[in-house]
């Protein structure tokens, strides 16, 4: 593809569709677990608890280093000479943003899938919320860039 002839519009639809996958295939992923404990799946009791503090950290790690990673991105090619095409960062800075934030979901979800403990629940919704922040958008391309 090349990224000098990409407009903002189809950008932003090629961003919407990687949305949209990783979206999905969090949900997807979610479902499939909620059918393994429906079919009676053997939770983990001894050492659950640890799972916890490892989730809510690396839930907040995932919110912060995203949002963090992003921003330089967006920065650094403001000080770059020539600079490059702002399209093209904004694409590149957003599904970083974005896979980071499905990461922490998927970990969430498989330690959900572990021990059944509805925090982790909690803990993929704040996440979901923060992917729905991050959604593409064509109006922070100017924004951000």
């Amino acid at each position: 593809m090349n990224t000098s002839a990409t407009t903002p519009d189809t950008s932003i639809k090629i961003l919407l569709i990687v949305f949209a996958a990783l979206l999905l295939g969090q949900c997807f992923f979610l479902g499939v677990i909620l059918l393994i404990h429906a079919q009676g799946f053997q939770f983990i009791e001894e050492g659950a608890g640890i799972f916890q503090y490892v989730a809510v950290a690396l839930t907040l790690t995932a919110i912060g280093v995203s949002t963090i990673l992003y921003r330089n991105m967006m920065n650094q090619s403001h000080a770059l000479s020539p600079r490059p095409d702002p399209i093209a960062t904004y694409r590149t800075a957003t599904i970083i943003r974005l896979a980071i934030l499905e990461g922490g979901n998927m970990v969430n979800l498989v330690f959900y899938l572990l021990t059944g403990k509805e925090i982790f629940l909690g803990l993929f919704a704040a996440i979901i919320a923060a992917f729905f922040l991050a959604r593409p958008a064509s109006d922070k391309i100017a924004s951000d860039s």
